[in-house]
């Protein structure tokens, strides 16, 4: 229980306004992205559940999934693959992809960027927390936890949005005979999935200003 108290807190969406990108903002913009840290798992069954990665642990009971299905470096590899910075409507941003996570408590509390750039046009792309959720009632799903910048010439962000998305998932846990490399395929397609429908909130609201 205390792990679901914790996403809904996490989810609280936060934003303030943003502007629509004109042809000379796009001038030597940066897009920074980093990957999140491991998977997490949460199981909710009938009898029993709600222990925070049982299933990677290889709790009794628990579904058992792959170890380490989704690590940092081939998240890098996915993030860089999808073009976050097409899917944000800004194709002449500069995509520049980190490949160590940050941890949660310097992307939640740290006012300014987090990456090394003086570029007067600056953006940030972060996977906070990435959560296998299984559920008997509701289904499986992967939800990941996205957080979005804007700076511009003022050290405090311009623009700010944060919020979880999600896909279903139906390949893991594997069943007997089932195919773990179609799974894990499976799995890669909805962290995509989610960044796409991360990316579209925030496009719709540019074009709502």
């Amino acid at each position: 229980m205390r792990f679901l108290v914790c996403l809904a807190a996490s989810a609280l969406l936060t934003t303030v306004p943003l502007k629509a990108q004109t042809p000379s903002d796009a001038q030597g913009c940066e897009l920074h992205v980093w990957p999140g840290d491991r998977l997490k798992s949460i199981y909710n069954g009938v009898f029993h559940g709600g222990t925070v990665d049982g299933a990677l642990k290889g709790r009794s009971g628990y579904p058992p999934l792959p170890q380490d299905p989704l690590n940092s470096a081939r998240q890098a590899a996915l993030l860089e693959a999808a073009r976050p910075q097409s899917l944000l409507a800004r194709p002449e941003d500069r995509l520049i992809v980190h490949p160590e996570p940050l941890d949660s408590h310097t992307i939640r509390t740290s006012p300014g960027r987090l990456g090394a750039s003086s570029a007067a046009c600056y953006g940030e792309l972060v996977v906070d927390d990435i959560v296998f959720r299984q559920d008997v009632v509701s289904g499986t799903v992967l939800m990941t936890l996205f957080r979005y910048r804007r700076f511009g010439a003022e050290p405090a962000p311009s623009y700010r949005f944060a919020n979880w998305a999600k896909s279903t998932v139906t390949l893991l846990p594997l069943k007997p005979g089932g195919d773990l490399a179609a799974a894990i395929a499976e799995l890669e397609t909805a962290y995509v999935d989610d960044l796409k429908k991360f990316a579209d909130v925030i496009v719709k609201q540019t074009r709502k200003k």
